[in-house]
């Protein structure tokens, strides 16, 4: 089951990502539902802070989109949280830098990695077409 706890809203500058936290209540609401369905709850973690309440709750971790490339911090916390992550691929990003992003999460001891392509940009032409 993928669902989050915050709404998240990004705006077309990078630099511009804004959560608002549902807070704990929520994290037991996937929890309950978890249990009653039988399904595994993923979930995409936005700041460092909120690795822990977030593992304790998650079957599975989403790193942050290699799009926000400066989060390094947060794929460190994300890799030492003793849960699998997926780390999608950002947009933009490079292959080199999608797997530099899991190096990160890897060499804090997370060995369970999925590394899951969400789309890429080509460069046939000036405009940069999704494919």
């Amino acid at each position: 089951m993928r669902s989050s706890s915050a709404a998240v809203r990004t705006s077309r500058a990078p630099h511009l990502c804004v959560s608002r936290p549902r807070g704990r209540r929520g994290w037991k609401y996937l929890a309950e539902a978890r249990e009653r369905q039988g399904l595994a709850v993923v979930t995409e973690i936005t700041v460092v802070e909120a690795v822990d309440t977030v593992a304790a709750y998650a079957d599975l971790l989403q790193g942050r989109r290699t799009q926000c490339r400066r989060t390094f911090g947060l794929l460190k916390a994300v890799g030492r949280a003793g849960k699998p992550v997926m780390l999608k691929r950002g947009l933009a990003a490079t292959i080199d830098e999608w797997l530099n992003a899991a190096e990160y999460i890897m060499n804090e001891g997370q060995s369970n990695v999925i590394l899951c392509e969400r789309g890429i940009r080509t460069c046939r032409d000036l405009y940069a077409q999704h494919v």
